[in-house]
This record gives structure tokens, sequence and C-alpha cells, in this order.
């Protein structure tokens, strides 16, 4: 499977830091968790790369439907990158996750950080 990774806008952002974990009906929040948001911006704001610091949601093949979101948790250390991600839960079990994370994997190598 191939999909695409959108990386979140400052406003998203925002909109995610904002929410509160437990609203119901609220997209951002359910896709990106507040704490995710935040560590984002603050990354951001200390002048983490973006490639880096930024969620990406996770969009569905054909409909480009946010099913959920990824990212890296800080910028590589010893060649060495921690991963985070989730999927809404009416969209598990489909490949999306080890779908995501290939293309995460991808854009780690090909990021041309130092080794």
């Amino acid at each position: 499977m191939t999909l695409q990774l959108m990386p979140l806008t400052d406003e998203d952002l925002q909109t995610a830091r904002n929410q509160s974990t437990g609203m119901p009906g609220v997209e951002t929040a359910a896709l990106v968790p507040a704490f995710v948001a935040e560590r984002a911006a603050q990354m951001l704001q200390a002048g983490v790369a973006a490639a880096w610091a930024r969620p990406f949601y996770i969009l569905r093949p054909g409909d480009l439907l946010a099913v959920g979101s990824c990212g890296f948790k800080q910028a590589p250390q010893q060649r060495r990158v921690e991963i985070g991600y989730a999927v809404l839960a009416a969209h598990q079990g489909q490949g999306f996750a080890t779908a995501a994370v290939a293309a995460l994997l991808r854009l780690a190598f090909l990021s041309g950080e130092p080794a």
C-alpha cells in the first residue's frame, strides 16, 4: 500500500494544542493528541527542522481521508530516531500503520542526516 503523509500546518498544530484530549467529535484532536502537538510546537520553536518536528497526517489512498497521524519524536541522534504513530479505531487492521512506518523510514533515510 502506498499512502501519503501530509505535514500538519501551523494552524493544525495550534488547533490540536488547544483541544482537550477527551473532547468527542474533534477530528484534529482525535488524529493528533494535544501532547504531540505541544511537543512539535516546542521543537519547532527551538529550531528543530520541520521534517523532524512536525507530525504528519496519514492519508488513505484514493480519497485522501486522514486516518491517523505519525511522526518523529525528535531529530536523529547517533543514527537513530524514534517514531510515533496512531490510526483511528475505524481504520485499524488495514495496513495503514505499517505503511506509515515504511514512509517515515523512507523519509529518515532520504534526509541526508550524517551517519
